[in-house]
């Protein structure tokens, strides 16, 4: 019961219509512009983590941020160093940004890990 109730709480919260937020000159919308790195590091930071059980948010954050990056790419039109990076490779880089800036949010962090990828110093 308390599984299913988590479930369609978590469709609920990705379903749910949310105000997009300008990132750098483009809309960003979705859980990661409501979500800070500290939150981040509370499901991801293996020392400190407290949500580390939470599968469902584990999911849906990384998923995101997957997902992002795979648009970005996706978008592209010339060769870039996102073919470089392993899907393996992307949370530690996330959890390493967010361990360092707890109080920005996740596609904040998503867009540093792109402007990484293409080696961009903004």
């Amino acid at each position: 019961m308390t599984r299913g109730i988590l479930a369609l709480t978590f469709v609920l919260l990705i379903l749910a219509p949310q105000q997009p937020r300008a990132a750098r000159d483009r809309m960003v919308y979705g859980i990661a512009t409501l979500t800070t790195c500290g939150v981040w590091m509370d499901y991801f930071d293996a020392e400190s983590g407290s949500g580390a059980d939470d599968l469902y948010m584990k999911f849906a954050l990384r998923s995101w941020v997957h997902g992002f990056v795979s648009g970005a790419s996706a978008a592209r039109t010339v060769s870039t160093e996102f073919g470089r990076v392993a899907e393996a490779e992307i949370v530690p880089w996330i959890t390493n940004y967010c361990r360092q800036n707890p109080t920005n949010d996740i596609d904040d962090a998503a867009d540093e890990l792109l402007a990484s990828l293409l080696s961009v110093k903004e």
